[in-house]
């Protein structure tokens, strides 16, 4: 019920959270900006084997990532993320990721681009042994997913903004920063190391945290 409450909201809170300010004239689209970062909030499930034997799961992740315009259809940067499967564990993970954006859309009345993200990373999993039947260890992470990503106004501002110049109004610009907001489809596999050996699948949705946010408080 939750995923379908929140993509429920979602058009509103992108089309709230993305309307230029008065005055605007220069044209920034998606994934101009050099250094882009975002806070997301994933909720999914899945199941788990240990041996021969299988669970499910529900997980619950906040995840960061960090990137820098490589093209304006490729990013590159840090990926992070720290989550809990069925409240029984504790996992954050660090590494990289990669974006490629093929095609720009206008949906919900905002401009943005359809985006597929590829992580990897590694990290340490804390587990209630009673309840998950692991102990901790080492963990091994690979995502991959699929959404809508556009750019965010927040308090009162235009991240995505570029100095209006008379002499090259109406050109694209490139803006220092940015935020980001819409919502994603994910799939995610993991591999516990050493005593905590195991394998894991899950699935869900992400929704970015700042667009969600200025959607809820009236922003």
């Amino acid at each position: 019920m939750l995923p379908a409450a929140v993509l429920c909201m979602l058009p509103a809170a992108v089309a709230r959270a993305h309307q230029p300010p008065p005055g605007w004239s220069e044209s920034v689209g998606p994934g101009d900006a050099f250094l882009e970062v975002a806070p997301w909030l994933g909720v999914g499930g899945g199941a788990s084997e240990v041996g021969m034997r299988n669970q499910p799961l529900f997980e619950l992740s906040l995840d960061v990532g960090a990137t820098l315009r490589i093209s304006e259809a490729v990013r590159v940067g840090l990926w992070g993320q720290v989550r809990t499967a069925t409240f029984a564990t504790f996992e954050p993970i660090a590494g990289v990721r990669f974006t490629v954006a093929p095609a720009d859309v206008h949906w919900f009345g905002v401009d943005g681009q359809l985006q597929i993200g590829f992580d990897a990373g590694a990290g340490y999993a804390w587990r209630d042994v009673s309840r998950f039947g692991l102990g901790d260890g080492p963990v091994l992470a690979g995502r991959i997913w699929w959404g809508f990503v556009a750019p965010l106004r927040l308090l009162s501002a235009y991240p995505w903004r570029c100095e209006g110049r008379p002499d090259y109004e109406g050109q694209r610009c490139t803006p220092p920063a940015g935020g980001t907001s819409g919502a994603r489809l994910y799939v995610e596999l993991r591999r516990g190391l050493g005593s905590a050996e195991e394998w894991e699948v899950s699935g869900g949705l992400d929704f970015e945290v700042l667009g969600s946010a200025w959607f809820l408080t009236g922003g």
